[in-house]
């Protein structure tokens, strides 16, 4: 599976040096200088860990609850970028994210309350293509990318956590928006990432869509 994640990245690194070198206009002289921008971002995201909410859902059937239910379906996601821009409709984007999906619950069967959560934490890098609209001040832009994802599930503190890392892919589109000398970047995506615990043999899953804004500066 590695193996092919980076025979994939490479096959898309050698069309984003295709696509920079014969199809786009150079920047223009004047912001030739600025060839990095730095960027955050937030977003919020939608997933099914599906055999870990079965755990939970076996565990704490909803009927133990008086409101709410113990499977994750949304996480919180807190993003650094840093773009390198190789000409004007295409650059490359590196990239940290922190997804967190926290859940509070309490079992009426027993009358306790339970913490526990699934995060991820993935760098990675992304070209970015830019397909411009209008008077050519705002672009469409489409991002297929690559990372690598170190994932944690974790019951009631340390009593049960489950660990797992892999590669992961993102495809990512949306509008980029320039507003005075800040660039704003409304997109959805769908990251594919899963990979197996091997102490509970337990799947963890961080594969869904994304909807959020990176701003860069």
């Amino acid at each position: 599976m590695k193996t092919k994640f980076f025979v994939l990245f490479i096959a898309l690194s050698m069309t984003a040096a295709t696509f920079a070198q014969d199809d786009v206009v150079l920047l223009p002289k004047q912001e030739e200088a600025k060839k990095f921008n730095f960027g955050v971002g937030v977003a919020y995201g939608f997933f099914n860990p599906k055999e870990i909410n079965d755990l939970l859902g076996d565990a704490f059937p909803s009927e133990n609850m008086d409101y709410g239910f113990s499977e994750f379906f949304l996480n919180i996601v807190g993003k650094v970028n840093l773009n390198y821009n190789v000409s004007e409709r295409f650059l490359l984007t590196a990239f940290m994210e922190y997804a967190w999906a926290p859940k509070f619950i309490t079992d009426n069967s027993t009358d306790e309350t339970h913490y526990y959560s699934f995060n991820r934490f993935a760098p990675g890098l992304s070209p970015k293509f830019l397909i411009p609209f209008g008077s050519g001040k705002h672009s469409f832009f489409v991002s297929p990318g690559i990372s690598y994802n170190f994932m944690k599930f974790k019951f009631d503190d340390a009593d049960f956590v489950a660990t797992a890392n892999n590669f992961g892919l993102k495809f990512q589109g949306g509008v980029n928006l320039q507003v005075g000398k800040v660039k704003m970047q409304p997109y959805m995506a769908y990251d594919y990432t899963k990979s197996n615990d091997d102490k509970y043999d337990l799947e963890l899953n961080y594969s869904g869509i994304q909807i959020g804004i990176d701003f860069f500066f």
